[in-house]
C-alpha cells in the first residue's frame, strides 16, 4: 500500500472500487475505540465485502443452502435468530464446486490489496467455527467459558455485561468465536439454551457419536465441517426433542457361532419381539421402542437399527451378552452422516427403509380408513380387504416403474402376512 497516507476520497486499496471513507477507513483509524467495537467493525466490513462481491452467487444458491443448513432442525426451517448463523456458515464454511469457501476465494484473489487488519480479520473468520460454550464466570465486559466439546477454556469480549445468574440458571451458548491478536469476540448472533436437564450431555454424546462414525479426531475440523448437524442438535436441545439418528449396522456371519450367539441373545431378551419374516429376513422389534430399535436376522448376516443414540447404546446393557464388539460391524447409514451407503450395502439400506416406512404406515391413522390405522382395520373381522384396496389404489397412482411401486409391493406382502 505504500507509506503515503490514504486520503478520505482516494480509492480504497482493498480493490472494492469505493472511496476509502466509505470502505476500509475505519480499519486504519487505529485503536481509538474499545476492543469489542473495533473487532465488530472489522467483522462487519469483511461481511459487507463478501456480500457485495458474491451477492449474485449467494442469491443463486441461497435457497438450497438454507434447506441444507436447517436439515437437522426440528421444523426443517430457520428461525429469525438462526439466520445470522446461517450467513456466517455460508461465507466461511460452505464449500463451492472448487472446494473453496467464499471467504477463501476472496482471500486468494484480494489478499495483496487488503489492509493487514482486514486480512487478519478475514483469516480469523475463515478459521472460526460454530461451537457450544458453557459460561463459568461473568465479568463487566467479558465472559469466561468452557467449550463443551474440546474442554478448552475461553474468554470472550462482550459489548455489555451479561445479566444472568449462572448458579441459578446455567446456560449453554451456541456461537462462532473469532480470535484477534488482542482478544476474542463472537461473530454475529449467539443462541442460548438452559443447561438444567442434561442438554450439555445430550450435545456432547451426539458429537462424540458423529466423530466416531466419521473417524474424525480433530474436534475443530469436525465442528467446522458439520455446523448444520450442531445447529440441529442445539435446536433439539432447545425444544427438548430427541433427534432420530437411524443408525443401521450390518454384520456378515464369518462363523456359524455368530448366528447362534445372535439367536441366543434374542432368546435372552423377550423384550425383542418377533414381528414377521420377509424373504430371508426375520424382523424383531423392541416392545417399547418399536421401529426405533429393531434387529433383522438372515442365514448369513444380521442388521441392527437404532432410532436414537440411547437405543444404540442400550444394546450393550441388555441381558445375554454384548452383541457388538469384538465383531466388525459395518455402518450402513446414519441420518447424521448424510452420505449414501456403501454400494455393496445399498440393497440392505433400501430394505431397512422399506420396513421402517411400512411399520410407520401400519401404525398411522388414515382418512381412507375412517381415521383408523391399517393394523386396527386388519384386526377387525373381514376387514383386510379394505387395506388391500387402499394399497391397490396407491399402486395405481405411483405406476409400475416408480420406486414407490416396490414399497407398495412390500406393504402388501406385510399386510398379507398379517391376514394369514
Amino acid at each position: 500500500m505504500g507509506k503515503n497516507k490514504i486520503g478520505r476520497n482516494d480509492p480504497c486499496p482493498c480493490g472494492s472500487g469505493k472511496k476509502y471513507k466509505h470502505c476500509c477507513m475505519v480499519l486504519g483509524e487505529g485503536p481509538t475505540t474499545d476492543l469489542f467495537t473495533r473487532c465488530s467493525q472489522m467483522i462487519a466490513a469483511v461481511k459487507i465485502k463478501l456480500d457485495e462481491t458474491y451477492k449474485d452467487n449467494i442469491k443463486r444458491i441461497r435457497k438450497d443452502a438454507r434447506q441444507s443448513f436447517c436439515h437437522y432442525t426440528v421444523n426443517k426451517q430457520l428461525t429469525t435468530e438462526q439466520e445470522a448463523i446461517f450467513s456466517d456458515w455460508l461465507w466461511f464454511d460452505h464449500r463451492q464446486e472448487e472446494s473453496q469457501t467464499f471467504a477463501g476465494a476472496y482471500l486468494a484473489e484480494h489478499r495483496q490489496y487488503m489492509p493487514p487488519q482486514l486480512q487478519e480479520c478475514l483469516q480469523a473468520l475463515s478459521d472460526s467455527y460454530l461451537s457450544v460454550y458453557e459460561p463459568t464466570r461473568i465479568g463487566d465486559n467479558y465472559l469466561e467459558m468452557r467449550d463443551i466439546f474440546s474442554e478448552s477454556l475461553q474468554q470472550v469480549t462482550l459489548k455489555e455485561r451479561l445479566e444472568a445468574d449462572l448458579d441459578e440458571k446455567p446456560l449453554l451458548l451456541l456461537g462462532r468465536l473469532v480470535g484477534f491478536p488482542e482478544g476474542q469476540v463472537f461473530s454475529g448472533m449467539v443462541l442460548a439454551v438452559d443447561n438444567q436437564d442434561g442438554q450439555a450431555s445430550y450435545l456432547q454424546k451426539h458429537i462424540r457419536y458423529l466423530a466416531d462414525i466419521k473417524g474424525e479426531d480433530n474436534t475443530a475440523a469436525l465442528l467446522k465441517d458439520n455446523a448444520e448437524v450442531l445447529l440441529g442438535l442445539f435446536d433439539h436441545a432447545l425444544r427438548k426433542k430427541l433427534i432420530n439418528i437411524n443408525d443401521i449396522r450390518y454384520l456378515h456371519f464369518d462363523d456359524p457361532a455368530q448366528r447362534l450367539a445372535i439367536q441366543k441373545w434374542l432368546k435372552a431378551n423377550p423384550g425383542m419381539e418377533y414381528v414377521h419374516k420377509y424373504e430371508d429376513l426375520s424382523w424383531y422389534q423392541d416392545r417399547q421402542a418399536g421401529i426405533n430399535k429393531t434387529v433383522a436376522v438372515a442365514e448369513d448376516y444380521v442388521i441392527t437399527c437404532a432410532g436414537g443414540l440411547d437405543d444404540l447404546y442400550d444394546w450393550d446393557a441388555l441381558p445375554g451378552g454384548d452383541i457388538k464388539p469384538p465383531w466388525e460391524w459395518q455402518l450402513v447409514n446414519s441420518n447424521l452422516y448424510r452420505q449414501p451407503p456403501p454400494v455393496e450395502l445399498a440393497s440392505i439400506w433400501f430394505t431397512v427403509l422399506q420396513e421402517q416406512e411400512t411399520e410407520r404406515w401400519l401404525h398411522t391413522s388414515h382418512p381412507e380408513l375412517e381415521d383408523k390405522t391399517p393394523l386396527e382395520i386388519i384386526k377387525e373381522e373381514n376387514s383386510i380387504k379394505r387395506v388391500i384396496n387402499m394399497l391397490d389404489h396407491f399402486a395405481a397412482q405411483v405406476g409400475e416403474d416408480d420406486e414407490g411401486s416396490v414399497l407398495v409391493a412390500y406393504m402388501r406382502e406385510r399386510v398379507d402376512s398379517l391376514g394369514r
